[in-house]
C-alpha cells in the first residue's frame, strides 16, 4: 500500500471521556473533510474520532483494491478499539455521504444515544453509477476522473484536504450494494436521529432525504436543510450552521 497522505491522517482526541463522536469521511475522501467539524466539537469539550478508511488517503489504486465491508471493517474497529479503551464513554456517529451510510449500518448493529447523517449516500445522483456493476468488467472504464466536476473543488479555498481525483468503478459497484442493505436496515434504527441535506448537492439526491427521514423508525428525528452548500458541507459556505446543529442536537440528547 502507498503512504498516507500528510493531509489524511487519523485524528484522535479523547475529550471528556464521557461522550466521543466518531465522524465518518466519505467516498473517495479522508479525515481531512471531517477535521474542521472534529476540532469545532473538540473545542465544545466532546471526544473526536475519526479514522481513516481502508483504500483511502493513499492512492485509488489502493482503493480500487478495497470494498464495503472493508471501509465499514475501519469504522468498525475504531468503534471497538474506543468502547474497549474507555467503557463508560458514550459514543455518537457522525457520517457524511457514504460515512453516513457507514454510520446507519454500525447503528443498526450496536446501540448508540443518537446518530447524524450528513448528505447521506442512499441515494445518488449519478445514473452511471448504476451501470459500474456491468462497467468494471472493462479495463477502458476501470477509473472516473473526477478532478474537473467534482463537487470538491468547489471548496478551493479550504487548505489542507485530501481527496481522489478519479473513482474506482468496481469500488462504486461495492458502494452500491452497501446502499442496497442499508436502505433495508434503517427501518430498525430507533435512536434519535438528525439528517442534514444540502439543498445543492450534486452527488446525492437532496429530495430523498425525506425519504430516508420517513423510513427510519427513530421517534426524535430532525432534517435540517442547508440552502447554499454541496455535498461537502462540512467545509461549505455553511459550515457554521452545520456545527452549530450538531452542537445542539448533542446537547439536547445529552
Amino acid at each position: 500500500m502507498s503512504s498516507i497522505n500528510k493531509y489524511a491522517n487519523p485524528f484522535f482526541k479523547e475529550g471528556n471521556k464521557k461522550e466521543m463522536c466518531l465522524l465518518i469521511h466519505g467516498f473517495t475522501g479522508s479525515p481531512s473533510e471531517m477535521k474542521p467539524l472534529g476540532q469545532y466539537l473538540c473545542n465544545k469539550g466532546y471526544g473526536v474520532s475519526i479514522p481513516l478508511l481502508a483504500g483511502h488517503g493513499t492512492t485509488p489504486e489502493d482503493m480500487n483494491l478495497t470494498g464495503w465491508i472493508d471501509w465499514y471493517g475501519s469504522v468498525e474497529k475504531e468503534y471497538l478499539r474506543i468502547i474497549n479503551k474507555y467503557p463508560q464513554v458514550k459514543i455518537i456517529p457522525i457520517g457524511l455521504s457514504m460515512g453516513g451510510t457507514l454510520a446507519l449500518h454500525l447503528a443498526y448493529h450496536y446501540n448508540f444515544k443518537g446518530i447524524i447523517t450528513l448528505c447521506p449516500g442512499l441515494y445518488l445522483n449519478s445514473k452511471k453509477a448504476y451501470f459500474s456493476p456491468l462497467l468494471k468488467y472493462f479495463k477502458k472504464y476501470e477509473y472516473k476522473n473526477m478532478k474537473e466536476n467534482s463537487e470538491k473543488a468547489e471548496n478551493k479555498n479550504i487548505k489542507e484536504q485530501f481527496f481522489y481525483n478519479k473513482t474506482p468503478i468496481k469500488s462504486v459497484s461495492s458502494l452500491l450494494k452497501l446502499v442496497k442493505k442499508v436502505r433495508k436496515e434503517i427501518a430498525y434504527i430507533n435512536v434519535p436521529f438528525l439528517i442534514i441535506q444540502s439543498k445543492n448537492d450534486r452527488t446525492v439526491n437532496p429530495n430523498k432525504a425525506r425519504k430516508i427521514y420517513n423510513n427510519i423508525s427513530s421517534q426524535a428525528k430532525k432534517i435540517i436543510w442547508l440552502e447554499k452548500s454541496g455535498h461537502i458541507a462540512t467545509i461549505g459556505s455553511e459550515s457554521d450552521i452545520l456545527f452549530k446543529e450538531i452542537h445542539r442536537f448533542l446537547n439536547n440528547i445529552g
